[in-house]
């Protein structure tokens, strides 16, 4: 992680890492697990790691 990032981009706009997507899909993966074929719904911040998690966590759900 490099934590000049933060002195020099807002943190809103910091990406998320490799780690983090990652661990986004392996939530996704884990929440399909749980509801089945129920519906779901996610609200998330307007950061850019938050709309990137969400992409992450929506991969589980293209087959579904």
């Amino acid at each position: 992680m490099d934590r000049d990032a933060y002195m020099q981009t807002p943190d809103s706009r910091i990406e998320l890492t490799e780690k983090g997507y990652s661990q986004g899909r392996a939530a996704g993966d884990q929440i399909l697990t749980l509801i089945g074929d129920e519906s779901v719904r996610f609200w998330h911040s307007p950061y850019l790691r938050t709309r990137q998690t969400l992409v992450a966590i929506m991969e589980a759900f293209a087959g579904a």
